[in-house]
């Protein structure tokens, strides 16, 4: 058993826990805040906040901004301009408040053709190649002496796999299997980072649930039949704490290389014997063997104080 910030996890069984709180916990901004000052509190290395063009890793450079923490932004650009319509919008960010932040370039086209194969090797189990790039950028940050800071992975509620004609709606909270790859890249080369911000603390993770945009999911668990219902819910929640953020549509960097990637990740796939996710099979209901579900009552059970 390991352990990263606000959960426990098994590498070799794939098995994710979370910690029980410690306190009643705030509403979710309160939690936030409480994180990006202990982070601080505890780091004695310059802090870098990697952001794309999301909102939340926006959100997370805005709780540190507004809280006077010095921190500097890391984004990564891709060869020929093939992400620029997402990093636009963290770019414009960090220039409206002024924000140091640094390019990492990449020619994300060498990389998934051949640049992932380098973590294969290291049995760092995924077929999201987006785990491996974030390895990438916890590199670069490692190599410039830094402490590296993503802003990933709030809460995946998802229904488990069934049959479209299932009355069964049994809510969980989802990881895909390579979400643990850049936290064990981290444990297995002696490296402190944070890789998933919004689990840095039980507090964060319980608060999240409680939210009623999250609870409007969790107690009509039909809504999560389309698969893009967790992410609406999210970006409602997120925007509805932050509502000044400028309003943008919902990207991951990859739109013109899709093709590439999912080459890519059905190769990673193979290397590891994991089902195969391709683009085809993303818009239906149904999550697959190679991700990792902990039902919503037990992750309750574990965070709860009472």
């Amino acid at each position: 058993m390991f352990t990263h910030y606000g959960f426990h996890y098994n590498p070799n069984t794939f098995k994710i826990w979370y910690s029980t709180c410690t306190r009643r916990h705030s509403v979710w901004t309160e939690e936030i805040k409480i994180s990006a000052r202990t982070l601080a509190q505890n780091i004695d290395k310059d802090i870098w906040i990697c952001m794309s063009g999301g909102i939340d890793s926006e959100v997370v450079a805005k709780t540190f901004k507004d809280l006077e923490i010095p921190f500097k932004v890391l984004i990564a650009r891709f060869n020929d301009s093939l992400n620029q319509h997402d990093i636009i919008y963290a770019q414009r960010w960090c220039e409206y408040y002024n924000i140091e932040y640094k390019f990492f370039d990449i020619n994300i086209i060498d990389f998934l053709n051949n640049g992932y194969k380098e973590y294969l090797t290291q049995d760092l189990v995924s077929n999201n190649v987006f785990r491996y790039f974030s390895i990438e950028l916890l590199k670069q940050i490692e190599e410039m002496g830094g402490f590296g800071i993503l802003g990933g992975k709030s809460v995946g509620l998802s229904l488990l796999q069934l049959p479209e004609t299932s009355t069964d709606f049994s809510v969980n909270d989802n990881y895909d299997i390579g979400s643990l790859a850049p936290i064990e890249w981290c444990r297995k080369n002696n490296v402190n980072h944070c890789v998933f911000f919004y689990q840095t603390s039980p507090e964060i993770h319980k608060a999240y649930l409680d939210d009623p945009v999250n609870q409007l999911l969790i107690n009509n668990p039909y809504m999560l039949r389309s698969g893009s219902a967790n992410d609406a819910a999210k970006t409602l929640m997120m925007r509805s704490h932050f509502p000044f953020s400028v309003a943008r549509s919902k990207f991951h960097g990859f739109e013109k290389i899709m093709d590439l990637r999912e080459k890519t990740q059905i190769d990673m796939a193979n290397y590891f014997n994991l089902d195969i996710e391709t683009a085809n099979k993303r818009f239906k209901r149904v999550y697959y063997n190679n991700h990792i579900s902990i039902p919503i009552e037990e992750v309750f059970k574990q965070l709860s104080i009472d």
